[in-house]
């Protein structure tokens, strides 16, 4: 995961945009073909038992898009979290800005601890 930029938009909120790379949103949507694969029918193949690209075909390139954005995004976060040494507080909100072969940009706005001088 790479950290693109990374905005002060208020006091105590941040708002980091974030791109997972086209091979770590591959393997996301190999994982997803693997879990859900399995129930899926296509006209000549047993149950689950179609490849990938036929699968895709038939169905559309993007049918497993969903749940890898979903799978991938909350550990992107999390990441680019860890790497500029935020400390949250409460739950990121994720906006999915372009999804496709190319990778995937997420835009999460993040209320940070407010830091206190005495």
């Amino acid at each position: 995961m790479s950290l693109v930029s990374k905005n002060n938009v208020a006091t105590n909120k941040f708002e980091l945009e974030i791109q997972v790379p086209a091979e770590d949103f591959e393997k996301a949507c190999e994982q997803v073909y693997k879990r859900k694969g399995k129930r899926i029918e296509v006209p000549g193949f047993r149950k689950g038992k179609a490849p990938r690209k036929l699968v895709e075909k038939m169905y559309g390139a993007n049918l497993f898009y969903e749940d890898a954005v979903n799978d991938i995004c909350p550990k992107a976060v999390e990441d680019a979290v860890d790497q500029e040494n935020l400390e949250i507080v409460g739950y990121p909100e994720m906006h999915v800005e372009s999804v496709g072969p190319e990778g995937v940009i997420v835009n999460a706005d993040i209320a940070v601890r407010p830091e206190v001088t005495v």
